[in-house]
């Protein structure tokens, strides 16, 4: 779903930033967009650690110059 998205936004015009805790996974997705032409950043992150989320950002920020719109769509599975 969120590649789908990406790919959404992608084709509307919009540089947008693949974030995965599989840095295999979220490079190749990014790098398929690429290969049509949309701007596009690859980030491995883990969305469970604030830090890697405030550096994803950051880095985003650097990349593009700004961060107009975010899609989360990340679970975290937790035990009760």
């Amino acid at each position: 779903m969120g590649l789908a998205t990406a790919r959404a936004f992608a084709e509307s015009g919009a540089s947008v930033v693949l974030a995965d805790w599989n840095e295999k996974t979220v490079h190749s997705a990014a790098e398929e967009l690429a290969a049509k032409g949309h701007k596009t950043l690859a980030i491995r992150c883990d969305v469970a650690d604030d830090a890697r989320v405030e550096a994803m950002v950051q880095q985003t920020v650097a990349t593009f110059g700004q961060l107009d719109a975010a899609y989360n769509n990340a679970g975290i599975q937790m035990s009760l």
